[in-house]
C-alpha cells in the first residue's frame, strides 16, 4: 500500500508540478493552548459546538495572532492561517465564527477606546467591523497585483491614527480612523513585523524579511537603522519576534534566529540574554512579558515555552505543548498572569 501511494505522489508531481506534503501537521493539534499556572501545563482549548453526534472544533486551525479584547480580557480574537476569524467570549472555553469567513487574515488590532472598533487585513484588503466581529466593511484595498496586507496597528494615543505594511516594504497611514491613506515610508523588503512601543506610540520597530531592523522615533516620519548593533550575533537581524517591557519605555527584547537580544536604549545597543538554549541553535519564536510581574519572561521555541522569574537571570523549561505545530504566539492574561494562551501554526521545514 505504502508502494502504491509513493508511485501515485510521484506520477502526481510529473502530471501536475504539485508536491505532495507528507508528514504535516496532525489533523486535530492546532488551535489554542491555555494554561492556568503561568505554563508549567497546558491544555488545547479549541470546542465551538455539538451537533448530533459530531463535535466541532477548531483543533485543526493554524493561529496566525490571538488577540485580547481591550479591557475584556475573557473577549479572545482568535485570527487564523486558512479559516477566517474566531472569537471566544469566555476565556477561550469555546469559539465561534465571526462575520469575517475569509481564509487567510494576516494581521488584526483593536481600537482600545472602543474595543468593537477591530481592523484585520486578509489579502489585499483591509476591512474594519464596528460590532465586535459580526459585520464587516473593506476600506481599503491595494490595487498592485498580488501586494497583500499585513501588519495593522491602531495608535493607542490617537486612535485615528492607524498603521499598514504590505509585502513589498510600504508602511502606510491613515489620519482618520481608515477611511484615507498615504505612504510614509517604502523599504525594499517586506516588512515582516511592525510594533508599537506600548508606553510612547510614537516609537515603531519595523523587522524586514531577511534581515534587517528599522526604528523610528516620531509615528513613522523619520526612520533609523539599528542593523550595526546587531552586526555581531550572528543570525540576530533575523527576528522572529518584538517584545517591550511595559514599565521602562527604552526597553527592547528580541527574538531571533541567534538567540534572546535586550535593549536598554530603544534598539541602539543590544546585549545577549543567556536562557538554556545555546546560542543560534534554535529559534526564539516568541517573547511575552509579564504585564503584571514584569521581571517574568517568557520565550518559546517550536514547542517548548522557557520562563524567567527574575528578568532573564535564570530560566526553566516548561511542560512541551502537546503539538506538532509550532508556537507562534504567546499571550499572558492582563487581569490573571498565570494564565497563559498559546497559539500553534504548521510551518513547513
Amino acid at each position: 500500500m505504502k508502494t502504491k501511494f509513493i508511485l501515485f505522489a510521484s506520477l502526481l508531481v510529473l502530471l501536475t508540478g504539485y508536491t505532495c506534503r507528507i508528514g504535516g501537521p496532525a489533523a486535530n493539534d492546532g488551535g489554542v493552548f491555555r494554561s492556568s499556572d503561568r505554563g508549567e501545563t497546558w491544555t488545547q482549548k479549541v470546542f465551538v459546538s455539538k451537533e448530533k453526534k459530531k463535535t466541532v472544533t477548531i483543533g485543526n486551525v493554524d493561529t496566525r495572532v490571538l488577540l485580547f479584547e481591550p479591557g475584556n480580557s475573557s473577549t479572545i480574537y482568535l485570527a487564523s492561517e486558512a479559516n477566517g476569524l474566531y472569537r471566544s467570549i469566555d476565556s477561550g472555553d469555546t469559539w465561534s465564527k465571526t462575520g469575517l469567513n475569509i481564509g487567510r487574515i494576516t494581521s488584526l488590532d483593536i481600537n482600545p477606546d472602543v474595543p468593537k472598533t477591530i481592523y484585520a487585513t486578509t489579502g489585499q484588503s483591509l476591512f474594519r467591523s464596528t460590532d465586535g466581529g459580526d459585520k464587516w466593511s473593506s476600506i481599503y484595498t491595494n490595487t498592485l497585483a498580488n501586494n497583500n496586507l499585513f501588519n495593522t496597528i491602531v495608535d493607542f494615543f490617537d486612535t485615528q491614527r492607524i498603521y499598514l505594511t504590505d509585502n513589498i516594504g510600504s508602511i502606510y497611514k491613515s489620519y482618520d480612523g481608515g477611511d484615507s491613506w498615504q505612504t510614509i515610508k517604502s523599504f525594499n523588503k517586506p516588512v515582516s513585523i511592525l510594533k508599537m512601543n506600548p508606553i510612547d506610540s510614537r516609537k515603531l520597530y519595523a523587522a524586514i524579511k531577511g534581515g534587517g531592523f528599522q526604528y523610528s522615533g516620531d509615528g513613522g516620519v523619520n526612520w533609523l537603522s539599528l542593523q550595526d548593533g546587531l552586526k555581531k550575533y550572528q543570525s540576530g537581524d533575523i527576528i522572529n519576534a518584538i517584545a517591550f517591557d511595559p514599565v521602562h519605555g527604552d526597553t527592547v527584547y528580541l527574538g531571533t534566529n541567534y538567540g534572546l537580544l535586550k535593549s536598554i536604549d530603544n534598539g541602539l545597543t543590544w546585549q545577549e540574554i543567556p536562557t538554556l538554549i545555546k546560542h543560534n541553535t534554535q529559534s526564539i519564536r516568541t517573547v511575552t512579558i509579564d504585564p503584571i510581574s514584569t521581571q517574568r519572561i517568557y520565550i518559546s521555541t517550536d514547542t517548548i515555552v522557557y520562563r524567567s522569574d527574575d528578568g532573564g537571570q535564570t530560566w526553566k523549561s516548561l511542560k512541551t505543548i502537546k503539538s506538532t505545530r509550532t508556537i507562534t504566539q504567546l499571550l499572558v492574561n492582563p487581569d490573571q498572569s498565570d494564565v497563559l494562551y498559546a497559539g500553534v501554526l504548521f510551518i513547513k521545514k
